[in-house]
C-alpha cells in the first residue's frame, strides 16, 4: 500500500510540473513601430491592447524610435 502511495504522489508531481510547464508555453511578446503614411517614426505615442476574451486593457509608450513591445501576452483575440 505504501508503495502505491508513493507512486501515485511522483505521478501527481510529474503531471503538475507538466501542466506548469505546458501553461508557460502560452506567452509570448508583441513587437512593433508606429509609423505614419510617410515612413516617419511615431516617438512616445501610446499604444493599446486589447483582448477580446478578457476584455483587459494594456497600454505601453513607444521610445524615441517609435518602437513598443509587450511582453508576456497571453495566447489569445486582440483588438486595437
Amino acid at each position: 500500500m505504501h508503495k502505491l502511495i508513493s507512486r501515485a504522489s511522483l505521478i501527481l508531481v510529474f503531471l503538475i510540473a507538466l501542466l506548469t510547464t505546458a501553461h508557460g508555453q502560452q506567452t509570448g511578446s508583441i513587437v512593433g513601430t508606429v509609423t505614419d503614411s510617410s515612413g516617419a517614426v511615431f516617438p512616445h505615442a501610446k499604444v493599446m491592447l486589447n483582448s477580446s476574451a478578457t476584455k483587459d486593457v494594456r497600454s505601453v509608450t513607444t521610445n524615441s524610435k517609435g518602437i513598443f513591445a509587450f511582453s508576456g501576452v497571453v495566447a489569445g483575440d486582440y483588438t486595437r
